[in-house]
């Protein structure tokens, strides 16, 4: 007999057979058929049963397109997570087991609130202990519930940053559970439906509120302006402060606990290394103690009291949540250390290694990329790494009778040091002579924005005009590339020496020139105490005595 047509039906002989095309984003799900095509008996000949078991199977096609979305979007967001977090979730067990965790801390948290003086009270009716001793024994009692209620509540808080951070697209399946019950005579927060909802619940008694260290640094951070550097450095002080006190709410912040985060932060190593990068401050502290690692610096350390204190400064002064500062004249411990023993960060080249570098660029570069001039022009003029690298086309120019480059932060894209770093300088002889000028004119008459260019490896434009990072600097990549090609190449391998010491031998060179240390760090961008207008632009009386300068110190600069 002649079967009718079913959709997603193929007929041999008397029976039905699936032909089922298997959406893409599940095909994964079903190797038996490569094809992406469901093929196989229906064993029956009735069209409207196989109808029917046809509709069954779209329906979970349909279910299955469903979660594989759910978990592909899971899985962006999940990227878009900082790796404390990422850490986290794999601690708990992942993303699924987030609001679960959540409820199970809020019952651990509503008992250690119901129990608080119970023993206490015990205490009382069955013995005669002493009035006082029962009284220290409440005391000690109660500071124990009560930090324990705030390790619960700070942990129960960083939990729904992240929950927060993840939606309801993400943990939607989890949400609509019913709420726990936490104790007999507590308010029970009724069916949770919306994410928004269940991390507005807690039990009847337990304050889940007030600001946390992530929220204020991200209020702190976006006031400020800070760039992303800034903020990867504050992030990591979050990390840390969390570590070592969890998100204790800002208001219950006290001297004590910055104290603790520096003596522990004393004994923490250097993490350059990915293994170490990964522990826990406490985890980090003991295997430098068991490996004898290295030690971050006084510097570093510094640092994270720094941000510490900012952020209290902050929460004081602008967002008014806390009443006094906690943190206000805190310094971090430092152990007297002789100068000889203090570890170099920068030091300047010799002239005759200043020669080899740029003997060496003018034969290895191209003199339309930033790899050949930025050396010529950090040795000449001392400024600094950045400040050249992000020069605009546009910043080299004619000032009366001299020819200049201005360095300046008008372009979104430019940034300066501090506010003595604006500043004019006028080009010397021997930059000009090396041809910059004609470089700069070239740049111009290609409609340059950026002044350099560099080479792009494993890009399809192989040269372009230099680039922000993801950290908003323009010269990073060039200076990975210089400590390779460059310093590596010539040998230059004791510790300080980078591109930063071409700065630096400027400066021996302009103090062998006998400059005048006013004008000496007028040039660099270092005056210190002066108007930073005046001091930096000035009338032409001024950029000639700076030129006049800069012409004696190039006569000591290379050998």
């Amino acid at each position: 007999m002649n079967l009718p047509k079913v959709p997603g039906t193929q007929i041999r002989g008397t029976t039905y057979h699936y032909n089922l095309p298997i959406p893409t984003a599940i095909q994964s799900q079903y190797t038996a058929f490569p094809a992406g095509v469901m093929r196989g008996t229906l064993k029956t000949s009735d069209p409207k049963d196989a109808a029917s078991k046809i509709g069954d199977q779209r329906t979970i096609f349909g279910r299955q397109v469903k979660e594989a979305q759910r978990l592909a979007e899971r899985d962006r967001i999940l990227g878009t997570l900082g790796q404390e977090d990422r850490d986290l979730l794999a601690e708990i067990g992942g993303a699924e087991k987030l609001l679960g965790t959540i409820r199970d801390l809020r019952l651990q948290a509503a008992f250690t609130l119901a129990g608080s003086g119970a023993d206490i009270a015990i205490l009382r009716e069955t013995t005669d202990t002493a009035e006082h001793t029962l009284r220290v024994a409440e005391e000690v009692s109660k500071r124990e519930s009560e930090a324990g209620l705030t390790t619960l509540t700070a942990e129960i808080r960083r939990l729904k940053h992240v929950a927060e951070n993840l939606g309801e697209g993400v943990l939607g399946d989890e949400i609509r559970v019913p709420a726990t019950k936490f104790f007999k005579g507590s308010q029970t927060p009724g069916r949770a439906e919306t994410l928004k909802e269940f991390l507005a619940t807690p039990p009847k008694g337990i304050d889940e509120s007030g600001d946390g260290i992530r929220e204020l640094a991200a209020r702190f951070a976006d006031a400020n302006s800070w760039t992303i550097q800034n903020r990867e450095s504050l992030a990591l002080t979050v990390r840390r402060w969390i570590e070592m006190h969890g998100d204790l709410s800002v208001a219950k912040w006290e001297r004590r606990h910055l104290d603790q985060f520096d003596k522990v932060l004393a004994e923490l190593p250097l993490t350059n290394r990915a293994d170490l990068r990964k522990l826990t401050i406490h985890k980090a502290v003991e295997k430098a103690k068991r490996d004898k690692l290295s030690l971050i610096s006084f510097k570093v350390r510094d640092r994270y009291s720094t941000h510490m204190k900012a952020l209290t400064k902050y929460a004081l002064n602008t967002a008014g949540l806390i009443q006094a500062d906690p943190f206000a004249g805190y310094q971090p411990r430092k152990a007297k250390e002789k100068f000889s023993e203090q570890k170099i960060t920068t030091t300047a080249y010799t002239p005759k290694q200043v020669g080899a570098i740029l003997d060496h660029c003018a034969v290895t570069y191209d003199t339309d990329v930033i790899d050949y001039w930025l050396p010529i022009l950090a040795a000449f003029t001392g400024a600094r790494r950045e400040e050249l690298g992000q020069l605009l086309v546009k910043d080299v120019y004619t000032e009366g009778n001299f020819q200049v480059i201005s360095i300046t932060d008008n372009d979104p894209a430019q940034k300066i040091k501090n506010k003595h770093s604006l500043r004019l300088t006028p080009l010397p002889s021997a930059v000009v002579a090396a041809g910059f000028l004609e470089y700069v004119e070239r740049r111009r008459k290609a409609g340059g924005h950026f002044l350099f260019l560099e080479d792009l490896e494993g890009r399809k434009v192989a040269r372009a005009e230099v680039e922000q990072d993801k950290r908003g600097r323009l010269t990073e990549r060039y200076g990975h590339r210089f400590a390779r090609g460059v310093r590596d190449k010539l040998g230059f391998k004791l510790p300080g020496l980078n591109l930063h010491s071409l700065r630096h031998s400027w400066t021996d060179a302009a103090r062998r020139a006998k400059i005048d240390p006013e004008i000496r760090r007028l040039i660099a961008g270092r005056l210190d105490g002066e108007d930073a207008t005046e001091a930096g632009y000035g009338g032409n009386e001024l950029l000639a005595d700076k030129l006049e300068a800069l012409e004696a110190v190039a006569a000591f600069v290379w050998a």
